[in-house]
This record gives structure tokens, sequence and C-alpha cells, in this order.
């Protein structure tokens, strides 16, 4: 009988075949996925999802680190890319929150755009941040020191 590697086990366990309503979904490491908000994008055979990540701030529902990004060939196995985008805190916004990212590819530059809300106490704010690559990492477009403008 061949030898399996205990490492290709854990990878087949934490994809799924199916969804689950209800349950929690992993990504290909066996964590919970953390993109909340998230907007899809394909490009080359390839979903991206990104969204806010928020696993673990407390409150969820206020606060994050950034945009995470997850990979996928088949929508059903997802693996993890690491933060696109970082949360953006200065003096004045008390940590402002990211929040539902879209990004598409611009055909006349190439460049992957993203739109990202943002909110801090009651203000809309809108940013725009680019990247070469769909895997970022994005830049905020204009003042790096106040990316935002009130919608």
């Amino acid at each position: 009988m061949p030898k399996i590697s205990l490492l290709w086990l854990a990878a087949e366990a934490s994809c799924f075949a199916a969804f689950r309503s209800g349950e929690i979904w992993l990504d290909t490491d066996g964590n919970p996925i953390d993109a909340h908000g998230g907007g899809f994008l394909l490009d080359g055979g390839v979903y991206y999802w990104y969204g806010s990540a928020r696993n673990g701030m407390s409150p969820p529902c206020c606060l994050d680190r950034g945009v995470n990004l997850y990979t996928s060939t088949d929508l059903y196995s997802w693996t993890h890319r690491g933060l696109v985008l970082h949360a953006f805190n200065s003096s004045t916004d008390n940590g402002l929150s990211l929040e539902r990212p879209k990004v598409i590819r611009c055909t006349g530059t190439g460049q992957y755009v993203m739109w990202v809300r943002g909110s801090a106490l009651a203000s809309q704010l809108l940013a725009v941040a680019t990247s070469d690559a769909p895997t970022g990492p994005f830049r905020f477009v204009g003042d790096q020191t106040d990316p935002f403008r009130t919608v």
C-alpha cells in the first residue's frame, strides 16, 4: 500500500466538496475563512475572494486588520493569500474599518483597482487602491495620509 503524506491528508480534510449551510467554512490550511463583506473577481481561471479580516477582533462588526485575499479554482477549496491591503489607522480615524472591497481589472492599464468603503463613527467613506497583480499588495490612490473621501 502506498504511503500518504500527513500534509496531503490535512489539506484534503479541510477542502469541501459541497456547500454546507450553517457550517464554518475552512480554508485549505484548516482555518476559518476570514473575508467578511467579500467581493469576488474571476481572472485567468482563478477566483479571488477579497474581504474584511475580522476574525478575532472585538467587536468583530466594527474593526478589522485590513482586506484578506483567498484564491480558488473550484469555488469550494480556498487558499489564504494574506492581507492585500492593511487597515488604515491614523490619529483621527479611531481604527477605520475597511468594508465591502470590490476589485476589477482595468483593461486600459492592466492594473487591478479596489474600491473599499471605510466607516468611522457616523461617516461613510470611500477609497480606491491599485495593484499590478490581483494578489496585491494594493496601495491607496491619492493622499496617503488620508485616502478616504466622504460619500
